[in-house]
């Protein structure tokens, strides 16, 4: 089993992205933080939502996705073709599942 390195959580983003994206309701914490992407990075959404407290709450989403389990997790895995993946953030790993 290998791994997978993204050095940011945009990599991850435009990964899952070119894999047809994620739901919160089959990926649980992963589709939480894709939706929350998708709108960080949109250009039609207000600056007003592309804030600090916005890219908080996505390095949140983010880092908890470690705590998922069981079937949300495998959905999961499917993205990234079984392998671990590993996400850095200004080379400082946020998280690992």
């Amino acid at each position: 089993m290998g791994e997978i390195v993204f050095n940011s959580m945009q990599d991850m983003f435009n990964h899952i992205r070119s894999r047809g994206g994620a739901n919160p309701a089959t990926h649980g914490t992963l589709g939480t933080f894709y939706a929350l992407m998708t709108m960080f990075t949109d250009p039609n959404t207000c600056s007003c939502k592309k804030g600090k407290a916005a890219l908080a709450n996505i390095m949140n989403s983010c880092k908890s996705i470690s705590a998922m389990r069981d079937d949300v997790l495998s959905n999961c895995k499917n993205l990234f073709d079984n392998k671990i993946v590993i996400v850095k953030e200004g080379g400082t790993e946020i998280v690992r599942f």
